[in-house]
Formats: structure tokens, C-alpha cells, sequence
């Protein structure tokens, strides 16, 4: 089966010799596009899948056809995006993804067994749900079929209530007096007063934002960044992480903000295309990072595990990522972003002037320790209180600096010393408490860089001992102070609180 992009059609053809078979029918199927197929494994009847940009009651869906193709199409609405992948699985239906990211699985009769929906941002409504206060401080989103907007305050990092008017706000200038930009909402050929702008072959444009005077004009398209004068002349352009989804200026001309399909707004210097920051929201979770190109941040409890560094390890071995986190120490740095936001400075810069000099330069960066926790195994159970852990720390070329033993969530142990070693094996014998235990190693390189933490879960059958409780109960009815009445039986009080907490013991306490 062969899928195409330009239109929503399926040809099927013999294997042996390539020749035609048969299409199926694609007839009800009146938009979008059909690029991916996929066979039916379930061992009965087989059935051909297909999908990609076609909509159904506003939603991306598979099409199904049972008997090898040939039989009736039907429609499976499931999700919200772009199809990415479809993937047959034996006996029991068919995985996808799609380009939010979300994916999701159906079951050998078609129906959805679930949907796991991505947490990012959908930006594909900020052409015509993007506010922006007029120092470009503050950003308002409706994302892609949300049911409310959310305001982010960069300066103050925090949600801002929207129920509130921002009444500096504006939304995108698509339009100034003797400028005339057409052709760039969803389109390949943008023209700024009837002159074409110059795109790479198949960039389509999506979305626009012209200067509060006039002079620049900013588009955004699914592969670049561009500003261009009110000529039509390029000033800068540059790749981006995702399609630019939306894009407007501040209005002090200073700065372009722009919404990319990978969830994330980046801050720009209009004069220049510099990039100064980016930020990941969440405003469901109340979280937020951001980040500088040099990797400088800030970021709300937790958050900083939402953003890294992802180093590849060569061809032939999985690539690894290192969360924020990891180098706290080193790049932490909420003033720094706060006097880039003010000041309309690049990281660098700002670095040249405070003369910043980090111990850790990422292009040399050297890698944590490895932390292999050798025993006991996950999972494993305990019929005393005493688990003996065994684990190996290898240097990874940073060297050892420190090693950090948690046992359920608290800091156990703190090894500083006799560390000048390439492997490290140790036993410590950690005391557990009854039922589940939670043991956690990290350790830290010479440059404070983080490894990533190895846990894992023991249980212990030693039964849990209540503590005792002791009671002095003592009741009061002359008080001191004249302006409190005395208690009428407070001897009753105090017998009745004892006899109260008796009939709960067993409980919490013996």
C-alpha cells in the first residue's frame, strides 16, 4: 500500500511485480492527506490503515478499510495533530503518534484503548490568540482548542490572572499605513506591496507581525525566523526549533516574540535576530523555565528537569540528557536573566560586562560519574531492618568530588573522601523502616556537575512498632487573670480527654 502527501488517496499494489492492484475508496475522504499506511496483524480479517492531515469532526482521523482495502472506508477520529506513525502490532491492533506529540493505540475492532496527550503548548491559534504587553514583558495565549488563555508575567515569573484587563496589550500588526502584506497566512509566496519575498522551495509561512512603525516585518514560517524591511529587503533570518506559529513585536520596537511548534517562546532582539531567552510553560502544573543560548536559567520548583543538555555518545550508542538541574551551581542564574529582560542584552553580553566566568563551558563539558547500584535488586524484600547496599561510582572523566546516599528522600550519607579513584565500590548498611524503603545514590563530578540519581525500592517485613504514648492530663479552673471565668468541671475534661484517647490506641500509638 503507498500513501501520498499530496492528496488523500491509497493505491495498493502487488508485491511480485510492483504492478497496480487496486485504490480504495477514498471517496467520502474530502481534505487533508494520506501518507501513511499500515496491514492489519490480528490474524483474521485484514485491514488496511491510513492516515495523516485528514479531518473528521475537527479532528485528525485514521481511515480503515476492511477486507485488504477493498472494503468500505471508515473513519476513526483520534486526536488532534498531524499523524506522524502508524505501527501494526500483532494480534492486537495499531499504535500511532502524532506531531503534538501524543500517541495512542487501537484495538483490533478499531475502537481507542488510549490516548496519551502531549503536555506542551499548542500554538496553532496565536495568529489570532497572541497578546503582548507593550514592553513585551508580558505574553497571553489561547492555545489550540483550549478552553481559556493563560498570561505569563516573564519579569515577575509567574501566571498572571486573565481575568484581569492588560490594557497595554495589543495583539500582531498584520497591517500599517502604506505597507500591504499579503499571501503569508498558510501560503508559500508572502508579498510585502506586491513583491514576492523569497522563501526556500515548499516554506510555507504562517505567521506575520509588522512593527508598531512601520519599518520591520516579521515572518514566521514552518523552517525559519525572517525579518525584512518595508521593502522587502531580508535584515536577518535564522532556523527554528519548530513552525513558527505566531510571532509579534514588542511595542518599543525592541524585541520580536515568537510561538514554535515544540511548545516553547523565544525572546529576540528585533534590531538583530539575537536570541536573548526562551521559556517553557506549564500552566496547568504551574511550572515555567527559562533558558539563555548559553544555558543560563531560572525555573519554578522542579522545573529545572524539564529542560538539558542532550550529548551524543557516537553512532552506536544511545545519546544522553542531563537536566538543568544537574548544573545548578554553575548556571542558576535568575539575576542574569533578569538584567537581560531589562536591559535588552544578549547572555554574552551581559556576561562581558557583570564579568561572569563559569566553571563549566558545555562545549568541554566532562561527564558525571556513573552510579550502578549493585545490590541489593529492586524490589527486593527484607525479613529484618538492615539492608546491606553495595554500589560502584566510575569516573566518566570529570572525576569524583562527592557521593550522595539517600534513604527515603533524606540524606543518609555524604562521601568527600578517598575518592581519587576510577571505580569506587562500597557497602553501607542502611536501616529501614517497615514496608517500603526508597535508597538513592547520585554523584558529583569535580566541576559539580550531577550524574543522573539510581534508585531503587526495598521492602521490609519487620513489623512496624507503634510508639507509646503517655498522657498527663491536667484540667484548670482558677485561672489568674480576673478576666477568666473559671471552668465549672475541668477534672471531667481531662478524664473524658484520656478516655478518648485510650479508645484510639492501636492506631498511631500503643
Amino acid at each position: 500500500a503507498v500513501g501520498f502527501f499530496d492528496s488523500p488517496r491509497v493505491d495498493v499494489y502487488s508485491i511480485p511485480d510492483l504492478s497496480y492492484l487496486f485504490s480504495p475508496d477514498c471517496s467520502q475522504i474530502n481534505n487533508g492527506n494520506l501518507p501513511l499506511v499500515a496491514w492489519s496483524r490480528d490474524g483474521e480479517s485484514l485491514y488496511l490503515y491510513a492516515g495523516g492531515r485528514f479531518h473528521l469532526q475537527d479532528r485528525v482521523s485514521l481511515v480503515r478499510w476492511s477486507n485488504a482495502g477493498r472494503g468500505s472506508a471508515v473513519a476513526i477520529p483520534i486526536t488532534d495533530n498531524t499523524l506522524m506513525a502508524l505501527i501494526s502490532i500483532d494480534f492486537s491492533g495499531l499504535i500511532y503518534a502524532s506531531n503534538d506529540p501524543a500517541w495512542g493505540k487501537l484495538d483490533s475492532s478499531g475502537k481507542q484503548e488510549f490516548h496519551h496527550q502531549s503536555l506542551l503548548l499548542d500554538f496553532r491559534a496565536a495568529v489570532e490568540h497572541f497578546s503582548l504587553s507593550s514592553d513585551g514583558k508580558v505574553v497571553e495565549f489561547l492555545p489550540y482548542q483550549a478552553p481559556k488563555p493563560f498570561r505569563f508575567s516573564i519579569s515577575e515569573r509567574r501566571f498572571l490572572n486573565v481575568e484581569q484587563s492588560m490594557n497595554d496589550s495589543h495583539s500582531p500588526f498584520t497591517q500599517s499605513p502604506g505597507l500591504l502584506v499579503t499571501g503569508w497566512w498558510n501560503e508559500y509566496s508572502p508579498r510585502i506591496n506586491g513583491k514576492s519575498v523569497v522563501l526556500k522551495p515548499n516554506e510555507r509561512c504562517r505567521s506575520l507581525a509588522i512593527s508598531p512603525d512601520g519599518q520591520w516585518i516579521v515572518l514566521g514560517t514552518e523552517w525559519y525566523l525572517r525579518c525584512l524591511d518595508r521593502n522587502g529587503q531580508e535584515i536577518w533570518h535564522f532556523r527554528t526549533p519548530g513552525t513558527c506559529w505566531g510571532v509579534n513585536i514588542s511595542h518599543d520596537g525592541l524585541k520580536a516574540i515568537a510561538a514554535y511548534g515544540d511548545g516553547t517562546l523565544h525572546w529576540y532582539r528585533l534590531k538583530d535576530g539575537r536570541e536573548l531567552f526562551g521559556a517553557f510553560l506549564l500552566p496547568d502544573q504551574n511550572q515555567w523555565t527559562i533558558w539563555t543560548p548559553q544555558g543560563y536559567f531560572d525555573a519554578s520548583e522542579g522545573a529545572d528537569e524539564l529542560i538539558g543538555w542532550h550529548l551524543n555518545q557516537g553512532k552506536d550508542r544511545a545519546a544522553e540528557f542531563y537536566p538543568a538541574s544537574r548544573f545548578f551551581e554553575e548556571f542558576y542564574r535568575p539575576y542574569l536573566i533578569q538584567q537581560i529582560i531589562e536591559k535588552t542584552m544578549t547572555d554574552q553580553e551581559i556576561i562581558e560586562e557583570e564579568q561572569i566566568h563559569p566553571r563549566v563551558q558545555i562545549e568541554s563539558f566532562k561527564k558525571p560519574p556513573l552510579v550502578k547500584i549493585v545490590s541489593p535488586q529492586n524490589e527486593q524484600t527484607f525479613d529484618g531492618d538492615i539492608a546491606a547496599v553495595t554500589f560502584e561510582i566510575t569516573n566518566q572523566g570529570g572525576g569524583i568530588e562527592e557521593i550522595l546516599i539517600y534513604l527515603n528522600g533524606k540524606l543518609f550519607n555524604r562521601i568527600t573522601e578517598n575518592l581519587n579513584q576510577e571505580k569506587i565500590t562500597q557497602t553501607l548498611n542502611l536501616k529501614l523502616i517497615p514496608d517500603d524503603n526508597q535508597i538513592k545514590i547520585k554523584a558529583l563530578n569535580q566541576e559539580h556537575t550531577e550524574s543522573n540519581p539510581t534508585e531503587i525500592q526495598v521492602h521490609c517485613k519487620k513489623e512496624k512498632l507503634l510508639p507509646k504514648l503517655y498522657i498527663l492530663a491536667v484540667g484548670v479552673s482558677d485561672y489568674e487573670d480576673p478576666q477568666v471565668k473559671d471552668l465549672y468541671a475541668p477534672q471531667y475534661d481531662a478524664t473524658m480527654f484520656v478516655e478518648t484517647m485510650f479508645a484510639q490506641k492501636g492506631l498511631l500509638y500503643q
